[in-house]
């Protein structure tokens, strides 16, 4: 029985990443849409195996009901990816554009509440056909572990959605088969019929696979862009890249966002020229990012060496570029090279996440200047404008300017189609002075579409430099964004939400207005009433347990979410080093919870969340270090194992009627933590807190469970 329940988890996660990686692309991502699509997916799971422990006595078959609702999940998959690739067009939302916030959340409840809650149901019905919610636990997560490894380093190359979708439900459908022929009994004759229907579903999902998934990938694809011409959609490890061709012009966009376009003309002639203009004669340049669009107008200055690097091999190799291209990530190249630049140009969109975050911290930026020749210049844009900016897109702007000023001694900004800033690492580089620039563009002699003599007097005009100059003064009240207090992409949230005022918008401002000193406040206050109340009132001692499986569920998300933000921040974002350190947590969460399940039965609660506590702190000693040497993997396993290892210990520690139960209630509450965490971390904790805000956070969470737990376990 444990191999075919392991399906459970292997499809799961794949599951779990296909719809996540489907909205993102449908919603632009940035964190917040990230935490809502987390949110859902664990609290509807969570729902699942709640209801599922409430109503399974209702059951004559316990065993059928999980076959039938493996078949259910197999072929309810494809219609969940095809909703979410056309929902915009099923809501009239046109292509390119952004959804309001009701929309996103409705969007991504029909996208992936049918099927996580099936498969919240599934791990009740599954702990009790094992009877034993620890090793169902156990199980899940060692599914969960290999589900992940696959698609990340085998799945994801080559193969696309539909057809992920098809192989996780023939998975699914073999171990439903499996199941009703060796644990179904008697063998009658409509146990055969069964059978054939079954086998029936399988090669349902066996057309998927091929050929029928690709065709139906082509079809959503277009109909995801109604009304424009896509010429090409595929998935990379890194997002759905779409190229629309519109009279002889290309677009591409990766995860629903506009990376370059070959339309783009006078802003790759500004952003290139004007960068030129400012470190006078550049030898050796540095691109990242933004693709290959801009390449012709930088060789069109006499240059010696070109590095461009870019994050994604499949957008190199789609855009068509014949310039050599280093694939890897930004930040890693700039952390390792031993090249120094006259020119380190960073083309790059508005830091919308964490991952584009990186590239405006304070240490990148140190970094740069490390890697500059004397005299060189590091240029960066923003969006902006000259005319009128919004009080959210100041901020963003002033909070990226007040970092470049603690890092260079000299820095300007000039306003064009963006914000242009310039970094120089000696005074007497940078000019905003019309006729200089106008002079040295003279001297270059070069041919351009739009940029030209005429141009740059009306660019870097003094009523233009003027508003921007205001517009980015910066007091104490503007944070500096750094890796460890990524603030930028809070400040691009709030232009994000500015778009759409309303109803939606006034609790998540309140969420953004809380203070980490009351929020720890409140927290252990509340702790205590529920603590004092619970030696007066039986049924909240009876939910004591519950309460701190829900706070251990929510701790056991954030540091998850936190290990993976620190390391991309640490260390960069490699796709393959990713997909290891969510690998290497949920291999955490299986041999935790084996150990503790199977060989440590005394263990108890408190004793797991001490150690919790003593590792976390641990963790936050050592980001606050600096550190050179790689812990974080380390640290990973070691929290996962911890998580993992609290799991049985709370079972054991439940008192209840039925095992059904058991794990329907602490399964449910488990999730339901990770679901408000998901959310928090990504809104609140990480963008204002910042990671040694953060991860305070879990450890007064740990001190609140053993608060809860005092004299309940001796």
């Amino acid at each position: 029985m444990i191999f075919p329940l392991s399906a459970i988890g292997f499809a799961a996660v794949i599951v779990q990443i296909l719809l996540l990686r489907e909205l993102v692309t449908v919603f632009n991502g940035n964190e917040l849409t990230y935490g809502i699509s987390l949110m859902i997916w664990l609290a509807a799971t969570g729902l699942g195996s709640f209801l599922a422990g409430k109503t399974s006595k209702y059951f004559k078959d316990p065993l059928k009901v999980l076959i039938y609702i493996e078949l259910a999940i197999s072929m309810l998959v494809p219609a969940e990816i095809y909703f979410a690739r056309t929902s915009k067009v099923l809501f009239n939302i046109p292509a390119g554009s952004l959804p309001d916030l009701n929309s996103i959340f409705m969007i991504t409840v029909i996208s992936m509440a049918p099927a996580c809650i099936l498969f919240g149901i599934l791990f009740t019905l599954g702990s009790k056909a094992l009877a034993d919610i620890g090793n169902m636990y156990i199980v899940e997560s060692a599914g969960s572990v290999l589900g992940g490894i696959v698609f990340s380093f085998i799945l994801i190359y080559f193969f696309d959605p539909f057809q992920i979708a098809g192989i996780s439900g023939a998975l699914l459908s073999m171990s439903a088969i499996y199941i009703y022929k060796n644990f179904i009994k008697p063998n009658t004759r409509s146990k055969t019929t069964r059978l054939v229907i079954f086998s029936l579903v399988l090669a349902v999902n066996i057309i998927f696979i091929y050929p029928f998934g690709a065709k139906l990938d082509a079809y959503s694809s277009q109909t995801q862009f109604k009304g424009l011409n896509l010429v090409k959609s595929v998935d990379s490890i890194y997002g759905r890249i779409s190229v629309i061709e519109d009279k002889g012009a290309y677009s591409y966009f990766e995860g629903g966002a506009l990376v370059f376009s070959t339309a783009s003309v006078p802003e790759n002639e500004e952003t290139a020229h004007l960068a030129f203009l400012e470190s006078r004669d550049p030898q050796k340049i540095l691109l990242i990012g933004g693709g290959p669009a801009i390449i012709p107008e930088i060789i069109k200055h006499r240059i010696r060496k070109l590095d461009y690097v870019e994050f994604d091999p499949k957008l190199a190799r789609l855009s068509g570029s014949v310039f050599p291209v280093i694939v890897t990530d930004g930040r890693y190249f700039i952390k390792h090279t031993s090249e120094r630049y006259d020119l380190i140009l960073i083309n790059l969109g508005d830091p919308v996440n964490a991952v584009s975050g990186r590239f405006y911290t304070l240490e990148f930026m140190e970094q740069c200047r490390k890697k500059l020749a004397p005299g060189g210049v590091l240029a960066m844009k923003l969006s902006g404008s000259a005319d009128f900016m919004r009080k959210e897109t100041r901020t963003l702007n002033a909070s990226i300017f007040k970092t470049l000023n603690l890092v260079f001694p000299e820095v300007i900004v000039i306003p064009g189609s963006y914000n242009y800033y310039f970094a120089a690492d000696k005074r007497d580089i940078l000019t905003d002075d019309a006729n200089i620039l106008v002079k040295r563009w003279k001297e270059k002699k070069i041919r351009t579409q739009y940029f030209n003599e005429l141009s740059i007097p009306h660019i870097v005009s003094s009523d233009r430099l003027d508003y921007v100059k205001k517009a980015v003064r910066y007091d104490d009240k503007i944070m500096v964004n750094s890796d460890l207090h990524p603030i930028s992409y809070l400040y691009s949230m709030q232009i994000w939400l500015s778009y759409f005022p309303g109803l939606a918008n006034i609790p998540i401002q309140a969420i953004l207005a809380v203070k980490l000193r009351a929020l720890i406040l409140w927290l252990f206050a509340l702790a205590v009433i529920f603590k004092a109340a619970s030696n007066r009132i039986k049924a909240i001692k009876d939910a004591l347990t519950p309460a701190v499986v829900t706070l251990i569920g929510f701790t056991a998300m954030l540091l998850q979410l936190l290990t993976i933000y620190s390391f991309e921040a640490l260390y960069g974002y490699i796709y393959y080093m990713i997909g290891i350190l969510i690998a290497v947590f949920m291999g955490g969460l299986a041999a935790g919870s084996y150990i503790s399940n199977n060989k440590l039965k005394q263990i108890r609660m408190d004793h797991v969340i001490a150690l919790l506590f003593l590792s976390i702190a641990a963790f936050a000693l050592y980001l606050h270090s600096a550190p050179e040497l790689d812990l974080i993997p380390l640290f990973s396993f070691l929290f996962a194992a911890l998580v993992g290892a609290f799991f049985p210990a709370a079972v054991r520690a439940y008192r209840s009627r039925n095992i059904e139960n058991k794990a329907g209630v602490l399964y449910g509450c488990d999730l339901m933590g990770g679901a408000i965490s998901a959310v928090l971390t990504s809104l609140l904790f990480m963008p204002v807190y910042g990671m040694i805000g953060t991860i305070s956070v879990p450890i007064c969470l740990c001190l609140i469970s053993l608060v809860l737990l005092f004299q309940s376990s001796s």
